[in-house]
Parts: C-alpha cells; structure tokens; sequence
C-alpha cells in the first residue's frame, strides 16, 4: 500500500512538471504583444538615439585617425637618395616629436623598393628620434606602404611659374575717334 501511494504521488509530480505552467490563448497572447508594441512605440527614440550618434561619428573618428596617420608619415620626399633624413624630414620629425598628441604620436617611415635603402631610413629617422625624444622616450617606428598624396614642391612651382609666364601682357583697347554725324 504505501509502494502504491509513492508510485500515485511521484505520477503526479512527474505529470505536473512535464505540462507547461500556464498554457497560452491566442487572446492572451494578442494583449502581450499589444502591450509590448505600445510601450516600445512610446520609448521610440530612446533605444535607438546613441547607436544613430556612434553610426554619425565613426566617419569622422576614422578621418581624424586618417589624419594623424598622414601627419606623421616621413614619406620618401624627406629623405636623400642614400636614406638619410633631409633638412625637411628633421625638421618633420621633431614637429611630430613634440605637437603630435601622445596617443597618436607613432612614426611612419614609407617603405622604399630596395629593403637596404628602406632601413637606412629607419637607422636615421631611429638616430635622430633618440637625441630629439621628449622624456627620452622614443615612439614606436613603422615602416608603411602608403605614399604620399600630391607631388614635389618644385613641381608645383615650375608649372606655377610656366602658368605666370604664359599670362598675356595686359594691354588697353586703341583709340576710338567718334565724330557726331549732325
């Protein structure tokens, strides 16, 4: 009798577990989402106004970092034909030495097609960075692939000039003799 009574009693715990707790109507289910979709629609702009903000200023976080990447790339026009720095390119490294904020202060070296030439723009831009370091601490130097935007300033000039040169001489229309016919 009591095998009988634990069997029935385990049975029925076993089935009332098994069957879900509340068993949803259709009705019931109407009124949730109704009630779901309401409350959403009076919070509307709330869930979505910072992810519209951070979708707006990641362009700009990305030109910004864009920016400061080009600013302190010593391209290949600060360099002499053997790889040392030219006057322009120390006075490029110490410019990004000391006004590039601290976070983005790396040096880009660009990349030259002979390996030897490229590492002896790494050796000088490594020498000079040592004896001009803020707190004696040297940025991380990188060598990258990008190239410069543009071209040589004495390119510019010569077309500049040539432009100048081509300018015609200003000149004033001749005189007009204007007789009244009376």
């Amino acid at each position: 009798m009591r095998r009988f009574w634990l069997v029935t009693f385990g049975t029925m715990i076993l089935a009332a577990t098994a069957l879900p707790a509340k068993a949803e109507y259709p009705l019931e289910r109407f009124w949730r989402r109704f009630w779901q979709t309401a409350h959403a629609n009076n919070r509307w702009p709330s869930p979505y106004v910072l992810p519209d903000r951070e979708a707006v200023r990641a362009p700009f976080r990305q030109m910004v970092a864009n920016g400061w990447k080009a600013q302190s790339t010593l391209n290949s026009h600060y360099f002499e034909e053997n790889g040392e720095l030219s006057a322009a390119g120390k006075e490029r490294l110490l410019d990004i030495l000391t006004h590039v904020p601290p976070e983005h202060r790396q040096i880009r070296v660009e990349r030259h097609t002979d390996p030897q030439i490229t590492s002896a723009r790494i050796q000088s831009v490594e020498k000079l960075a040592g004896q001009l370091a803020v707190n004696g601490e040297v940025p991380p130097i990188t060598v990258t692939n990008e190239r410069a935007h543009g071209w040589p300033a004495l390119e510019v000039d010569h077309s500049r000039r040539k432009f100048i040169e081509s300018i015609p001489e200003p000149r004033l229309p001749e005189k007009q003799n204007f007789t009244d016919a009376n």
